[in-house]
């Protein structure tokens, strides 16, 4: 598969930032005349750059899925930015009071600086970025406090363009990095205000309401969604945002995978009880309304273009989009002529809850064949069980979906066994 431009977008702008700082200079010698200095002002403006592309790879913005090849792609992203963004931020923080140190012996001096408001803005939205990180790390939290913990990145990034746009720096002295990193800052802005404010109204959505909201087997919530006027258009494998409106259950947006096929016209889903949200969708009732937005994600994007056999893998939970991918493989709905293997990964009979309806696709299909991986009896799923039913593994495209460690252990092990990295697909979430 061709690299996605995405990342590449990022390190160009990290590049253009670079040169920018160095043209401002009157000569280079002069970076190495006061290197801490040096040092503190390069990391603030790449620190700055990474800031504003993490508010930008958060807003949901469907074109983002094209650039990254998926919006847990862009979510990975997300995290990695604002790891290097926090990264640089706290190397400017240190390097200049390392850099006073050196030149006043002094770390008020360090710590008061100039004196002026814009200043201590900087410091400021430094110390309340920090936190609102530290509070994501260290505390359990809940999927809709993590989002509202989240909204609290607005404060260091508006203290942040005040000190950009007020103090007497490179970013003041040279229009072109000027216009740059502010340019930048702006689009965070633009993005924030999308994601915060107007995706509810704009992101593409449709109106549904609840025909059946039934429990299947001992923790899992199957839900029936028929739509009120137009139906989602969505292809096997993504996932949409579904906002909840019943009394007792929470109005905060939550992903959930589509499990019905795409050509059906209502949207099932099937949510395992995980935490406080998941536990009150067994308070739903018929006729409650609900709102789909997407639809997301790339997971399935490669079968149409794959004549060849397919394996896919769903463990516990994980089979929801794998039943979409099924039922539209048995039903051959995708284009091209592949045959498919699944894999139902849990860990005993009584937790195989769509098991039956899983086994009549492969006994209706030729070009759908249907293994039940119990890991109680058989132990945990891996690549060598999967050849003995399948036969050679580096000709065949993967798809596993499941928790974060099985997906990323088995990818591990089908690579070593000489598939291909590119042929083996999972999405992995974690919040989003």
């Amino acid at each position: 598969m061709p690299k996605k431009p995405g990342p590449y977008i990022i390190l160009f702008s990290l590049l253009i930032t670079l040169n920018l700082f160095l043209l401002s200079k009157s000569s280079i010698g002069s970076v190495f005349n006061l290197p801490f200095l040096s040092i503190a002002q390069i990391s603030a403006l790449l620190g700055t750059i990474l800031f504003s592309y993490s508010f930008i790879l958060s807003s949901r913005v469907r074109a983002l899925e094209d650039l990254f090849g998926g919006l847990d792609k862009v979510y990975r992203w997300h995290h990695d930015v604002g790891v290097w963004s926090f990264s640089f931020l706290a190397i400017h923080f240190l390097s200049l009071i390392i850099n006073s140190l050196i030149l006043q012996f002094s770390l008020w001096s360090a710590i008061t600086s100039d004196g002026t408001g814009a200043y201590f803005a900087g410091i400021v939205g430094f110390f309340i970025m920090a936190g609102i990180i530290f509070t994501i790390i260290f505390s359990k939290i809940r999927y809709e406090h993590f989002v509202n913990v989240q909204k609290f990145f607005s404060i260091p990034l508006a203290l942040g363009i005040f000190h950009v746009l007020f103090i007497s720096s490179d970013v003041s002295r040279s229009p072109l990095l000027g216009i740059f990193i502010l340019a930048h800052m702006f689009l965070a802005v633009m993005y924030y205000s999308y994601r915060g404010f107007f995706y509810k109204t704009f992101a593409p959505h449709k109106e549904y309401s609840v025909s059946i909201a039934e429990q299947k087997g001992a923790d899992i919530t199957e839900i029936i969604l028929k739509p009120k006027t137009d139906r989602i258009s969505f292809v096997p494998g993504q996932f949409g945002y579904f906002g909840f409106k019943s009394t007792g259950v929470s109005r905060e947006l939550h992903p959930f995978s589509f499990a019905s096929a795409e050509q059906d016209e209502h949207i099932r889903l099937a949510i395992k009880n995980v935490g406080d949200f998941t536990a009150q969708l067994k308070l739903l009732h018929e006729g409650d309304n609900v709102t789909v937005y997407g639809p997301y994600g790339r997971f399935a994007e490669r079968i149409s273009e794959y004549n060849a056999e397919i394996v896919l893998v769903g463990a516990g939970i994980g089979i929801t989009p794998i039943l979409s991918i099924a039922h539209s493989l048995s039903s051959g709905s995708f284009k091209g002529r592949q045959t498919a293997t699944l894999f139902y990964c849990t860990r005993n009979l009584a937790e195989a809850v769509f098991h039956a309806e899983l086994h009549s696709l492969g006994e209706i299909s030729d070009a759908f064949k249907y293994v039940l991986h119990l890991s109680k009896d058989r132990g945990y799923l891996n690549a060598d069980t999967i050849r003995k039913t399948v036969g050679k593994l580096d000709n065949k495209l993967f798809l596993i979906c499941g928790p974060i460690t099985m997906m990323r252990s088995l990818a591990a092990d089908l690579h070593k066994q000489g598939v291909p990295k590119e042929n083996i697909v999972f999405e992995e979430f974690k919040y989003a």
